[in-house]
């Protein structure tokens, strides 16, 4: 494992409106997953279970990159690893039919298959995109990439999850 320490820049603190609202989604995405799962079976709690793993790396990133200590660049890397690897193999947990509750996701995914598909791969490269980043050290890049990251997982449940009062 590689472990960089990079010192903050105090100008970072131009970035935390984004970091909030990344970081009020994750919590929304968390705590809703929780309550879903208690009925989950087969598939639907699979892909649960994988987005639940999603969002508690992003809330991870997030305590990492708004750190007021030293920042770890290796553990950065490693959950950006992780978001890459299972942005791999989640869209094979969405097959046909399977939005019965307590899914969350709406029938559009499979209507607009080829976005929903493409929302996956941009959560690919832009996952990909941070751990190469963090390994470079490059502290002010990881807190752009992870902001670009964070708006590609909103764009998806934007569009293809169901809201909370539905």
């Amino acid at each position: 494992m590689i472990t960089t320490q990079i010192q903050l820049n105090p100008r970072r603190r131009r970035h935390r409106p984004y970091l909030v609202g990344v970081g009020l989604t994750i919590v929304l995405i968390i705590s809703g997953a929780v309550y879903a799962h208690g009925n989950a079976t087969g598939v639907v709690k699979e892909r649960m279970d994988m987005m639940e793993k999603l969002g508690k790396s992003m809330k991870t990133l997030k305590s990492l990159v708004r750190s007021q200590s030293e920042f770890d660049a290796g553990k950065v890397a490693e959950l950006a690893e992780g978001i890459q690897e299972v942005s791999n193999h989640v869209g094979a947990k969405f097959p046909k039919g399977s939005n019965d509750a307590p899914s969350e996701a709406l029938p559009s995914i499979w209507e607009d298959w080829d976005r929903f598909d493409g929302l996956l791969e941009q959560m690919n490269v832009e996952s990909a995109k941070l751990g190469e980043i963090a390994r470079e050290g490059d502290q002010r890049g990881v807190m752009r990439q992870f902001v670009a990251l964070g708006k590609t997982c909103k764009g998806c449940h934007t569009d293809f999850r169901k809201k909370k009062d539905q």
